[in-house]
């Protein structure tokens, strides 16, 4: 059986950086589909689409910035009773830019996701392997300083932090250069071992025996490189990664260890967590980060109606930024505790302590920190429910101005957040949402933040 369909999109935003300095965009997209049911398992489709981007001139003039197309087809296996199951996809995507100084760009991509779901779910394996050839530009970034809050960055010292609720900076990438050819890879490995899903596997305190340990392993590696030989990448030579031909590059690993996993008396779950990544797209140099986390989170019932959440965590950051030529390191140390008190269906009452003590190792000096947060849920079932939290933070530290990787990024001294949120179903077909935020940093004006949006579905 064939399956035709259309969809669409459209977005315009009107910016304005400076006197007569526009920052906006205009994009639309449009896709033809054509799919192919299911045949003992099989499926496929084919798709064609279009796309263009226009940037902003002056109030009222957008001129196109490129123009794009793609098409591709995919194949999908997955029978109803059986183990495996198996994804192909191709696709080829041409985009063409208006100004004649731009090199127009060709993207051939292929993608391979498999999956084996043995021992009725108590191990689960999945593999996503995808693989491209385009050129990528150099770019330098331009910063454009906007009224606070309609930017999507902050300066703190000679970095562009991420922060939309105060953001008085847009960053836009200029490319310059020549396009050169890349290599992309992206590829992730997961392993889910749950022995209490077996037949007969418990998954309980009393009698504690192996089909109480479960283990989840996430594997992950990202490489967009000019590397000569693009059989290095896609064999996953992993000596060939984060090199000085690496545009962008991540490597990561999780490792999950659950004791009573699906024991509703409580449960442990220890992490270790490893992350190396490396930016060099920008024409300031490359940025090279690394993260080690080591986290044990408990959870137990303590009676009918409380419950308690401690997680106690240790974290070594490094941060190179050849721009600086010099490396950052810190160490983060934090512990918190919620304790939850339910006295009916309805209502949920909160209390969260928690304490920090984080190390600038290059300057050897401490930061400590103390946090308290109260919260409460009303929640009707079917209807809708409304939640409220504080936290109150206090920073301390010799140093005047502390990096922003420390105390969770807020200053020294009193730090406040607040959150107001409601969700209330409307009928069959309709649900409004409103978020109230009020923000309070030492040394800055409070921020208020709101946001109501009406959700409708067919």
């Amino acid at each position: 059986m064939i399956a035709p369909g259309f969809d669409g999109e459209r977005e315009t935003r009107n910016a304005e950086a400076a006197q007569g300095v526009f920052v906006g965009h205009r994009y639309w997209r449009t896709r033809s589909t054509l799919g192919l049911l299911g045949y003992e398992g099989h499926s496929g489709s084919l798709f064609y689409q279009q796309r263009q981007r226009d940037t902003q001139l002056d109030v009222n003039t957008m001129t196109q910035l490129y123009q794009g197309s793609s098409y591709g087809a995919n194949w999908v296996y997955r029978p109803y009773q059986n183990s495996w199951r198996g994804e192909l996809e191709f696709n080829h995507s041409e985009k063409t830019f208006a100004l004649a100084d731009s090199a127009n760009v060709t993207t051939e991509l292929a993608s391979l996701n498999a999956g084996f779901s043995p021992l009725a779910g108590a191990l689960t394996t999945d593999l996503n392997y995808q693989l491209s050839r385009t050129v990528t530009r150099s770019n330098a970034l331009i910063a454009y300083t906007v009224p606070a809050g309609q930017g999507d960055y902050i300066r703190i010292n000679d970095e562009y932090v991420y922060d939309p609720e105060i953001g008085d900076i847009i960053l836009r990438p200029e490319p310059t250069g020549d396009a050169l050819p890349t290599s992309d890879l992206a590829a992730a490995f997961n392993i889910d071992w749950s022995p209490h899903r077996l037949p007969g596997g418990v998954g309980r305190v009393d009698g504690f025996g192996w089909e109480d340990i479960s283990l989840v392993t996430q594997l992950e590696a990202v490489e967009i490189t000019r590397w000569p030989e693009p059989s290095d990448i896609y064999l996953l030579n992993l000596s060939k990664f984060q090199s000085d031909s690496t545009v962008e590059g991540q490597l990561s690993l999780r490792q999950d260890v659950y004791l009573f996993r699906s024991a509703r008396e409580g449960n442990v779950r220890f992490t270790y967590l490893a992350n190396k990544r490396l930016a060099n797209l920008f024409l300031t140099g490359a940025e090279r980060y690394g993260r080690d986390k080591l986290t044990v989170l408990g959870r137990a019932t303590l009676a009918r109606s409380f419950d308690l959440e401690s997680e106690a965590s240790y974290e070594r950051l490094t941060k190179r930024l050849a721009r600086r030529n010099a490396t950052d390191r810190y160490r983060l140390l934090r512990l918190n505790n919620q304790l939850g008190w339910r006295p009916n269906s309805t209502w949920r009452l909160t209390l969260d302590v928690g304490g920090l003590l984080d190390h600038d190792i290059s300057l050897a000096e401490d930061v400590r920190g103390l946090s308290l947060t109260p919260g409460v849920v009303f929640a009707v079932r079917d209807r809708g429910r409304v939640s409220w939290d504080f936290e109150a933070l206090w920073v301390e530290s010799k140093l005047a101005v502390i990096p922003f990787e420390l105390a969770n990024g807020r200053p020294v001294g009193r730090n406040g957040r607040g959150n107001l949120r409601a969700e209330y179903k409307i009928g069959d077909h309709l649900t409004g949402r409103a978020v109230y935020t009020v923000r309070m940093d030492e040394g800055r004006d409070p921020i208020h933040v709101a946001r109501m949006e009406v959700s409708a579905f067919f």
